[in-house]
């Protein structure tokens, strides 16, 4: 989508709660937005999976079942 967010509109009645804080209605509105603010938390994650991938932190666990060393480090190049 080349304006970078998507809106979508449903027909169906939302659930509603019983004493919930959400009123009913007949439409329910979902909006998808790509945002920057996004960034900051995903940059905590990046260098959270970097202290635990340089101190080989759980690493075994995975490579006891197959994946190589090798697969981390190109996960941390895609997600960069």
């Amino acid at each position: 989508c080349p304006t970078g967010f998507k809106c979508g509109l449903n027909y169906h009645s939302p659930v509603v709660r019983p004493n919930g804080v959400i009123g009913s209605s007949d439409r329910a509105v979902t909006v998808v937005v790509n945002n920057c603010a996004i960034k900051g938390p995903f940059q905590e994650v990046v260098q959270k999976f970097q202290k635990l991938l340089n101190r080989r932190a759980f690493i075994h666990w995975y490579t006891r079942e197959g994946v190589d060393y090798g697969d981390f480090k190109e996960c941390e190049e895609n997600i960069l």
